[in-house]
């Protein structure tokens, strides 16, 4: 195969999947079209393959930690980044990029941006402006348009017919089909696949794209979806193994796609341009959508909007299928086997997910002690805010400000209600997964993270994320394991391109998972093979260390999640949080563990000059690593080490019910390890009245003189830590305001004074959304 006249060459880069996941399915549309992408992982370069010895290229990548690579790619970049390579060590090579990222963090798409930059510095060739999907807006907004636009351009350098010449350009592969249990069955009709942009060739690195001088370079990757103190749910959607044999697709006109295209400019390295062609597809009614590999995502927990199912369901419009654009899927490739009638009712024998290698891991997993739980906000209180405090058992090679993850476990309620629906009878029998003999899928396996062999209530229970955000291509599955006509096409038209404004505000926005669905849409009832090939790794929960350095115990801070009842589904709760609320309210602290391991993401930390000022910024449980920050100072205090000055700006809602470590902050301030503590408190109108101060946003001007003074000729480092969608931005444009206002800067002045704090390392954020 590798001597193919159409093989090239392509390489994924992914933290927890979604890369690969992405590669794979390019790898899937190729060979409908008989071109063969010899796929493989970067982490196996010079034992799969040679770099320097490729001609044609497709790398699929994303960004992790500090706008890092992720581990995989680390390898290749300390290869590449090399200052004795030649200028021409990759000149004989032709490539294409599609970077995913998250612009609600600072790093946007940084590490596929550093690629792309280091190729073309040694001689490469793009052969197609590169993409840049943002999981922000929903990666199928990039992601599928530019499939599309590589595989007519693959043809077209292979001398293939095009996608929409002649063949179809996705052959169905054998699928299982259902057939629906009312009286109206369910015939597919013939499918087709959407036509890709055209797109020409884009020769020496001159005619490149210009990068915007405002871009944000620095800061939290766009692969840490939850990021330290705070947890978010996100849950996930699933369908059986089912597609039909057979799907008519008809896409919008050729023309249309093509110049909005062009116009815009889409596949540039200027975020603004997609919005603009997003714009100019609105106007034509051609709705697109994209999936990205958003840090952590998974991690995060849900939070549905206030619609009721019924309203949810009816705000969906009933279209003609034939008048809808959906995505292309594979077909299914797990098999299913029970073994005799073997029960297996304790798993704790079983190793952790497979012991496949846990994302960000830099040490062990490590089964720490519950010591204590207090709760930091009174009872009357919008949220309820916790702190823990583990025995680390010898786990003590952290620094405050670094992070850790603890493993989740879903809701054995919500595993028991998901096998029942899709009539799993025997979920504690044990079960063996194999691969379809006639798949059509290429390299199909089992995922490393399942026992295999396991029972299903196991694989469901600590393997799968069944609270995942469903991607577009499960939505099409779902739809077609749907009884009732007028859900199959609901389900379609939030899979189609027509649906895609849709999806984005009644999936993605609210975060509507699996479950949602499946109570939704009752006739919907997938296959068991397909929610194991379609759900994603259940992944663990991500805080920031609240403690001093090498601790013998360590101290976090969350909220807890509270999330809307499904049916008989009540009281649910965030994954992690949930369970350490209930050992809080059971009193179970002593008696209780949970399984911990560090993280390898070290940028959150304080200077090693400890004479630099710091700015501190955590609103909420933000501040839980800053109070890390301070006893590490405390300590430096009493050891005579001389100490920069230190502000900390802290803001929640109510100061007497949600004034977070209180005591702690004014002992450190009496103290002398905090030379500053400004704090407001939005809900609170007599303090509002007072101060003027809602927001840390508002206590931030309130300082400017000393906050641009210290920036500016004492070398301050800044740390921002809490929500990354509202709360960085308007932090960001504060310091960018104040900074221009005191300073007198012009607007290219001031933000090349940002960008070199964050590249620097004087501007660092661990937010989350």
């Amino acid at each position: 195969m590798d001597d193919s006249p159409t093989r090239f060459l392509l390489v994924y880069g992914s933290q927890t999947g979604q890369s690969q996941a992405i590669a794979e399915e390019i790898a899937e549309r190729c060979a409908a079209l008989n071109i063969f992408a010899d796929i493989h992982c970067f982490g196996k370069i010079e034992k799969e393959f040679v770099l320097e010895s490729e001609r044609l290229v497709v790398i699929v990548v994303s960004s992790t930690g500090d706008g890092e690579p992720p581990d995989t790619v680390c390898k290749f970049w300390r290869r590449v980044k090399r200052k004795t390579l030649p200028k021409d060590h990759f000149s004989n090579m032709r490539y294409t990029l599609l970077g995913l990222g998250d612009s609600n963090y600072g790093s946007y798409c940084k590490c596929p941006h550093m690629i792309d930059d280091r190729l073309q510095e040694l001689g490469a060739t793009l052969f197609m402006k590169p993409g840049f999907a943002d999981d922000a807006e929903g990666l199928e907004v990039v992601v599928e348009p530019w499939i599309e636009a590589l595989l007519e351009r693959l043809c077209s350098m292979f001398d293939l017919p095009l996608p929409d010449q002649g063949e179809q350009a996705v052959k169905p592969s054998s699928e299982r089909v259902v057939e629906p249990s009312s009286e109206r069955a369910i015939k597919p009709s013939s499918e087709r696949v959407v036509e890709p942009f055209s797109e020409q060739v884009v020769e020496p690195s001159s005619e490149r794209a210009v990068e915007p001088s405002s871009e944000r370079v620095v800061e939290p990757s766009s692969e840490r979806a939850v990021e330290l103190s705070s947890e978010r749910v996100v849950e996930s959607s699933s369908g059986r193994a089912v597609e039909p044999s057979s799907e008519r697709v008809v896409e919008p006109s050729r023309e249309q796609v093509v110049e909005s295209a062009k116009s815009t400019e889409f596949f540039s390295k200027d975020t603004s341009a997609a919005d603009a062609f997003l714009a100019e597809t609105a106007k034509s009614n051609l709705s697109l959508t994209t999936s990205d590999e958003k840090k952590e995502i998974h991690s995060l927990e849900s939070q549905p909007s206030k619609k009721s199912l019924k309203e949810w369901v009816d705000c969906i419009p009933v279209m003609n299928e034939a008048m809808l654009t959906t995505p292309v899927t594979p077909g299914p490739y797990v098999h299913l086997n029970y073994i005799s009638n073997t029960s297996l009712d304790n798993n704790e024998d079983m190793p952790i997910q497979n012991n496949a290698k846990l994302p960000f891991s830099c040490s062990s997993v490590v089964q720490a002690s519950v010591l204590n739980i207090c709760c930091l906000t009174k009872p009357k209180s919008l949220k309820k805010t916790l702190c823990v405090e583990l025995d680390t058992a010898g786990l003590t090679d952290y620094q405050s400000g670094d992070s850790f993850s603890i493993l989740a476990l879903n809701s054995e309620e919500e595993v028991s209600w998901l096998l029942d629906r899709v009539k799993v009878r025997r979920p504690h029998d044990q079960v063996e997964l194999g691969i379809l003999s006639d798949t059509t899928r290429k390299r199909p396996s089992i995922p490393e993270f399942i026992n295999n062999p396991s029972t299903l209530f196991e694989i469901f229970y600590k393997s799968l994320d069944i609270r995942h955000i469903p991607k577009k291509a499960l939505l099409k599955l779902l739809s077609n394991c749907c009884s009732v006509m007028d859900e199959r096409l609901r389900l379609l038209y939030l899979s189609s391109r027509q649906g895609a404004d849709l999806y984005k505000r009644e999936i993605i926005e609210t975060r509507r998972g699996l479950l949602d669905v499946l109570h939704a849409f009752p006739s919907c009832t997938p296959s068991v093979e397909c929610l194991i090939e379609n759900l994603p790794r259940l992944l663990p929960r991500a805080y920031s260390v609240a403690s001093a350095s090498h601790a013998s115990t360590l101290k976090f801070a969350f909220n807890v999640m509270e999330l809307p009842s499904l049916g008989s589904l009540t009281h649910r709760k965030g994954l992690v949080t949930g369970k350490l609320d209930k050992i809080f309210e059971t009193s179970q602290e002593r008696s209780s563990t949970v399984g911990i391991y560090l993280r390898s993401q070290h940028h959150f930390r304080l200077p090693s000059d400890s004479s630099l000022p710091l700015i501190l910024i955590g609103p909420g449980t933000g501040v839980a690593p800053f109070i890390g920050f301070l006893q590490d100072r405390e300590i430096q205090m009493r050891a005579q080490v001389k100490l920069g000055e230190c502000l900390l700006f802290f803001g929640n809602r109510h100061e007497e019910s949600d004034y977070l470590f209180r005591e702690e902050l004014s002992d450190h301030l009496s103290l002398g390890t905090l030379g500053a503590l400004h704090v407001c408190f939005s809900r609170d109108e007599q303090r509002i009245c007072t101060t003027g101060a809602k927001y840390v946003t508002d206590l931030l001007w309130q300082q400017s003189k000393v906050l641009a003074n210290l920036i500016t000729k004492h070398s301050a480092i800044i740390y921002v830590c809490g929500d990354a969608r509202n709360m960085a931005k308007d932090v960001n444009e504060a310091l960018t305001g104040i900074l221009k206002v005191e300073n007198g800067y012009t607007d290219d002045e001031v933000l090349t004074v940002m960008r070199g704090l964050k590249e620097d390392k004087r501007y660092r954020e661990d937010v989350w959304l």
